[in-house]
């Protein structure tokens, strides 16, 4: 029996100034690998070593915060000042030497921050976003940001860009996807505000635009800057596919060499399909940390939430279609992927340009070489989604059918100098 040809997922793409080795790419996961204080470890080290080393072409990191007050969770790592260089420097240099690229994903959690101990704030941790729109899984009604602060957002972005630069990186991804920060200024739900932050979608894009600004202004010389894009919120008044194609071909405007395709909200869980994470969520998880109403909803309804989130490959792709005729740069494709003649069908018909996968390379990280010499051993996910469900309190790991009870995240290893 001839062997599948799967050669159009290991060609060569420009990318910007940029050439990636394969159409492979990692997408952003929580590592849950960063001292306590954000700092890189050895250990997060070693981790992206392992994942490049199993051939993939692109890897973009976790979350990562560019502000203190803007940090998601414990072990999360940041690139707010600049001794946080060293520890970036060591991941880089890694991941080039098999000959991979990587982007460090700059986020801020914005109204989806759900406050929990542990996150190496002084004080309690605010919850921000572009209006007081009350979020209905936390139940948090966050405060409005003032001018001045969303400066001082638009401006840690580009001096965390700056640091990544001098680290070696190869760019940044920004995300404007999930509800977070970016996500929600865009979003006409999340955004109610009068001044020049809101209401029009030009001034709704007004802080991806002037962060992709703010990034292009402090690096220089093919560093790549992609955006990570929301396909829908799945809730009333919020982007939908219908306004997916005005949103894309305006983002496409600006000075960005990618655009990642994503889905989803905390209050839509449209972003991870598969099993459903409550139990392990609410157990074990950021869950612990939410109210007691709304974990009594989330156990009722997961069994809807089974049925309604049911796996299925490349579910992200209705909307990729949607703007492959506006955007000029490459699409990244992410979505549950893992059958290669699923991800060479994408490419060989144009539809998209890099197939990123998460839960896929976890499970196997050397599922891009396996499948490039036509191997057959690939530990396959199974989309149970307990990687996802322990994000922020385990490493990152494939827990399927593991007992991870004795699992911790790095106490020691912080790379400071």
């Amino acid at each position: 029996m001839d062997q599948p040809n799967h050669s159009a997922l290991f060609q060569p793409l420009r990318v910007g100034e940029r050439t990636v080795k394969n159409r492979l790419a990692k997408t952003a996961t929580g590592e849950t690998r960063a001292s306590a204080d954000g700092f890189i470890t050895q250990e997060y080290v070693d981790w992206y070593d392992r994942i490049a080393r199993g051939g993939v072409g692109l890897i973009h990191t976790g979350v990562v915060y560019t502000l203190l007050k803007g940090k998601m969770g414990p072990h999360v790592p940041g690139l707010d000042k600049d001794d946080k260089i060293p520890g970036w420097r060591s991941v880089a240099d890694t991941v080039h030497r098999h000959g991979a690229l990587i982007l460090a994903q700059l986020q801020h959690p914005g109204r989806q921050m759900i406050p929990v101990p542990g996150v190496g704030h002084e004080g309690p941790t605010e919850v921000v976003g572009p209006s007081p729109v009350r979020h209905l899984v936390s139940l948090i009604k966050p405060r409005e940001l003032t001018r001045d602060e969303i400066k001082e957002v638009i401006v840690s972005f580009g001096e965390a860009a700056r640091r990544a630069q001098e680290a070696g990186l190869d760019g940044v991804q920004i995300h404007a996807a999930h509800g977070y920060l970016v996500s929600s200024f865009i979003s006409r739900r999340t955004n109610k505000r009068t001044d020049e932050y809101g209401g029009s979608l030009e001034n709704r894009l007004r802080v991806l635009d002037e962060i992709v600004k703010a990034v292009r202004e402090k690096t220089a010389g093919g560093f790549l800057v992609t955006v990570k894009l929301n396909s829908m919120d799945g809730l009333p008044k919020g982007v939908t596919l219908r306004s997916l194609p005005e949103i894309a071909e305006r983002v496409g405007r600006m000075a960005v060499d990618a655009i990642e395709l994503s889905s989803g909200t905390y209050e839509y869980p449209r972003t991870i399909l598969g099993e459903s994470m409550v139990p392990v969520v609410m157990k074990e998880g950021l869950g612990r940390y939410l109210p007691t109403p709304v974990k009594i909803v989330a156990r009722t309804i997961n069994p809807l939430l089974n049925a309604w989130f049911r796996y299925r490959e490349g579910f992200n792709m209705d909307g990729i279609r949607r703007i492959r005729s506006v955007v000029k740069q490459p699409l990244i494709c992410m979505g549950g992927f893992q059958t290669p003649e699923v991800m060479v069908s994408v490419l060989e018909k144009g539809e998209g340009d890099i197939i990123a996968m998460g839960r896929q390379i976890i499970a196997d990280p050397d599922f891009p070489n396996k499948v490039r010499e036509g191997r057959t051993d690939i530990r396959w996910c199974h989309y149970c989604n307990t990687c996802i469900a322990l994000a922020g309190w385990k490493p990152a790991a494939c827990y399927y059918g593991a007992d991870y009870s004795g699992v911790k995240p790095p106490m020691d290893g912080a790379i400071r100098s």
